[in-house]
């Protein structure tokens, strides 16, 4: 199996934000029209949004852009609407180990981001997607 490993670091920026950034980024990553991709996440807030179609429905309102992340969320609905996507929920630090490996990416990243200078880590955070590659796609966030 192929497995392509995707992770940043931004400063001052929020969970939220970096969820979504996951998602974004692991999402880009595919490469085959047409392949089901699962899309794995800890984060309720990424998937209950997406598989209620809150985004959707944000885009139809007044002033979208005021929503937070709103870039992020225009992004990730173009994906959507691209591939076929399918999500699923796992508990975070509960042993799944793709979530595992995708929080371990996530403090790897913190470090290189900042280069060994002091950090208040409340300020920053990090994206973190696994993009494993056989017959079906999978992103772990």
């Amino acid at each position: 199996m192929d497995v392509l490993e995707i992770s940043g670091y931004e400063p001052e920026t929020t969970n939220n934000a970096m969820e979504l950034r996951a998602a974004v980024e692991g999402l880009s990553s595919v490469t085959r029209e047409g392949s089901t991709v699962f899309l794995v996440s800890d984060s309720a807030y990424l998937l209950r949004s997406l598989e209620e179609r809150w985004p959707w429905r944000w885009a139809e309102g007044r002033h979208p852009e005021r929503r937070p992340n709103w870039d992020l969320w225009q992004r990730l609905m173009a994906l959507v609407e691209e591939l076929d996507v399918r999500f699923m929920k796992v508990k975070g630090h509960s042993g799944d180990p793709e979530n595992e490996r995708v929080d371990k990416l996530a403090v790897e990243a913190r470090h290189r981001g900042h280069n060994h200078e002091w950090y208040d880590d409340l300020e920053e955070r990090v994206y973190r997607c696994i993009h494993c590659s056989e017959t079906s796609p999978l992103i772990a966030g």
